[in-house]
């Protein structure tokens, strides 16, 4: 399996979504520290993480907190159960608390939008700053070198060349006769 290939499935392997022997398979590739796939998986990382943010947020009903609640207690005290349906339900919606009011936020445009840019920005840090980037930017720069002394090969190639015409030409023209 190609790098490619394997980048088509790295969103996958991110939310755990593969068979265990191609998850094996994946860990196996990664572990040997394939820059272009361990780059994969941080972009597959962030987009799984914000796959959470894409549906609007859904409040239950009262009654499933009730009941979650009396589930609670019973785990908790187990002489004192009470069912959820014995209790009266709530006469008011309870005001948001604060980490209600935070899902409301995130779940705007922008809050969206803030988590986004704010996710992008801790990836591309990450992996700015890897080992990775700097052997590949080392790899650059040697090619870079390698390319300007091929340039400058190929100077010195054109202008031997061009004293070889010009030499031929001397020839030439002296080999003529020469009129009287």
């Amino acid at each position: 399996m190609t790098c490619a290939e394997r980048q088509d499935w790295m969103l996958l392997y991110a939310i755990d979504g593969l068979d265990p022997i191609e998850q094996q398979e994946m860990r196996a590739h990664l572990d040997g520290g394939c820059p272009q796939c361990a780059g994969a998986l941080a972009e597959a990382h962030a987009t799984a993480g914000l796959l959470a943010l894409a549906s609007p947020a859904v409040m239950p009903p009262a009654s499933v907190a009730q009941r979650l609640m009396a589930r609670v207690q019973a785990d908790v005290n187990p002489q004192r159960v009470e069912k959820a349906e014995d209790k009266p339900a709530p006469a008011s919606k309870p005001k948001h608390s604060p980490r209600g009011r935070w899902r409301d936020w995130l779940g705007s445009d922008w809050g969206r939008l803030i988590l986004v840019m704010l996710l992008s920005s801790v990836i591309t840090y990450l992996v700015t700053t890897t080992p990775f980037t700097r052997e590949g930017q080392a790899w650059k720069d040697n090619y870079y070198e390698k390319y300007r002394e091929s340039h400058d090969y190929y100077r010195q190639l054109e202008e031997a060349r061009e004293r070889i015409r010009q030499l031929e030409a001397d020839r030439v023209a002296s080999e003529r006769p020469q009129d009287p």
